[in-house]
């Protein structure tokens, strides 16, 4: 009787183990979250310096199958979000990062870079609030970016 039950105590730490092929598994999701988080920061904070306003990271791991961040900003006008657009573009492929696909470039209302695990949303004023994906996404842990240089007060001249 004792060996059986020193046997069941023994079979259940084993159960309650995770497999090496599960450790292997969360290891990779583990890395492949950090480098979808250091390109969702990379694009956010290419978009702030491009002048994009209101620009947040939205964490959806474990909310969504579709990416592990949205990056969104807003830009203040057509040519203004084609330009955060194509630094992105530019900068990101710099870095070897290439879109699986490009939406909105026609009409530049929301325009949309999927990077698989980052999905870049660069919005009007007007269309922002109206998809208000913060909102639908309500669940999601957001992280403002800020321009580091937007508060710096003006030098003013010495008078002497």
């Amino acid at each position: 009787m004792g060996n059986t039950l020193t046997l069941l105590k023994q079979k259940k730490t084993i159960q309650q183990l995770p497999s090496s092929s599960t450790l292997l598994h969360n290891s990779a999701s583990k890395q492949q979250h950090q480098e979808s988080e250091a390109l969702a920061r990379e694009a956010a904070h290419l978009a702030v310096s491009k002048k994009a306003s209101d620009v947040t990271i939205m964490n959806l791991i474990g909310l969504a199958d579709m990416a592990d961040y949205f990056v969104v900003c807003t830009a203040d006008s057509d040519k203004h979000a084609k330009a955060i657009t194509d630094f992105i573009l530019d900068e990101l492929r710099e870095l070897g990062e290439k879109p699986c696909h490009v939406e909105g470039l026609d009409n530049a209302n929301w325009i949309l870079l999927d990077y698989f695990n980052v999905i870049v949303h660069i919005f009007l004023k007007d269309a922002r609030q109206f998809y208000n994906l913060e909102r639908v996404w309500g669940d999601a842990p957001i992280t403002a970016i800020e321009d580091k240089h937007a508060n710096y007060p003006e030098v003013q001249p010495s008078v002497s």
